[in-house]
């Protein structure tokens, strides 16, 4: 009750995937330091961060990063987003 969440949030717009992008484009958000995730996933709050060069993905049911294994699916996806971005409509 009254609860915040202190998690990054992803913006998505309805209908409108103009701001998602391939794995390659994410992983160039990764090494500038943006977060990144999947649309498809449910739990809006799991997000991929590069640490020590290595990527890593971020859990909130304990709040802590582990080791991320990507498969082929995840790999040649094409609804990756940065988590927390904010993207306008004109």
């Amino acid at each position: 009750m009254g609860e915040t969440s202190k998690s990054p949030r992803v913006i998505k717009m309805r209908g409108d995937s103009s701001f998602t992008m391939n794995f390659s484009s994410a992983l160039e958000h990764l090494m500038n330091g943006k977060k990144v995730r999947q649309l498809k996933w449910e739990d809006e709050e799991i997000y991929i961060v590069m640490h020590d060069d290595l990527l890593m993905i971020y859990k909130t049911d304990d709040n802590k990063v582990h080791p991320l294994i990507l498969s082929a699916e995840d790999i040649t996806a094409n609804d990756w987003v940065v988590v927390g971005e904010n993207r306008q409509v004109h």
